[in-house]
């Protein structure tokens, strides 16, 4: 991009014309490897799986479900994702740096995230007051999980309104849309 694309794209993002949209493509570790995948390697240990899988880079829990699903209860499947997305992002060294940065660009107002992690949320809340929005699209529109943040001494509470997720945990799914947005402070 030229200097006058960057001016463009900066007043853009400084107008509220610009929302990121993040993919697992984002979302690597200090050594450049995929999260997804190492929350895929987790999910197959835990399942017992002994053989090398084949999979494809920053699609690797994707294709993991796709190898587990025909043989585990699909809630205990979901329930094991959630331990391994815990077990592999646990902790602020596990938000990517790349998150960080984009988390720290004050005239974002909107973000969605493609990915069933809180890692840019939790970047988020670093730095500003954020209300969270969870669709899991196995859900029907109208039954769509909607989460309420609310929290008293830096720590926040979840509650699922429409799924049978309780309270603290996860949404229903483990492909998610995120949309987080920041709540400007007076």
């Amino acid at each position: 991009m030229n200097e006058a694309s960057w001016k463009r794209l900066l007043h853009q993002i400084r107008d509220g014309y610009v929302i990121p949209v993040i993919g697992t493509e984002l979302l690597v570790d200090a050594s450049g490897d995929s999260l997804q995948g190492n929350v895929a390697l987790a999910l197959l240990q835990a399942h017992g799986w002994e053989r090398e899988a084949e999979l494809p880079p920053f699609h690797e829990l994707n294709a993991a479900v796709a190898l587990l699903k025909s043989q585990t209860c699909l809630q205990d499947l979901y329930s094991d994702i959630d331990g391994a997305l815990l077990e592999v992002t646990a902790g602020e060294a596990a938000i990517p740096a790349a998150t960080r940065q984009l988390a720290a660009i004050a005239h974002f107002r909107l973000f969605v995230t493609l990915t069933p992690d809180d890692l840019l949320a939790c970047g988020l809340r670093r730095r500003r007051a954020v209300s969270e929005i969870v669709h899991p699209p196995s859900c029907p529109a109208a039954r769509a999980a909607t989460w309420a943040r609310t929290g008293a001494g830096g720590r926040a509470r979840r509650r699922c309104c429409t799924c049978s997720a309780r309270p603290g945990r996860r949404p229903c799914s483990p492909s998610t849309t995120k949309m987080s947005w920041s709540t400007p402070t007076i």
